[in-house]
């Protein structure tokens, strides 16, 4: 016998919470860091200046922030994706990263709604923009890598 639902899912496994509790508290990270005023962490230094250009972004010309919400969404939605997956025998792929996808690009969207009242803050479609284009690079690469990973063990 089994303890399979009324839909004949199985319960969360242990990893699933485990993926589940990351992902949230990496979602909380992101919320936290993005709402609260960043003199106020780092000292009056952290809002002087325009964004720079550091290292290997000063090469394809992308400043500091950018490259923080490219990477803030990508691991969230990488993580989003592991959540939905793990412990499901029969997940669709495609589904799965819609829904990761979905879910960080609304997590993106509501940050950029909840700094407009912000005095540090502002809201911007650019930065919606490219939430949503760190959730689709994150599903993208942990697609690559799942690939590539799956394909090493049939050889």
């Amino acid at each position: 016998m089994t303890d399979a639902d009324d839909r004949g899912r199985e319960p969360p496994t242990r990893s699933r919470r485990r993926a589940g509790s990351v992902a949230a508290a990496w979602t909380l990270v992101v919320v936290l860091a993005s709402v609260v005023d960043p003199a106020a962490i780092l000292g009056p230094a952290a809002g002087e200046g325009p964004a720079q250009n550091i290292g290997a972004t000063a090469a394809v010309g992308m400043d500091v922030y950018t490259v923080a919400h490219l990477v803030a969404y990508g691991v969230l939605a990488w993580l989003v994706g592991v959540w939905l997956e793990s412990g499901s025998a029969d997940s669709n792929a495609v589904r799965t990263a819609l829904v990761a996808v979905g879910v960080a690009a609304a997590v993106g969207v509501g940050v950029e709604l909840l700094q407009i009242p912000v005095a540090a803050r502002a809201g911007s479609v650019t930065d919606a923009v490219l939430n949503v284009g760190g959730a689709v690079t994150g599903v993208t690469a942990r697609a690559a890598v799942r690939t590539v990973i799956l394909s090493d063990r049939s050889s």
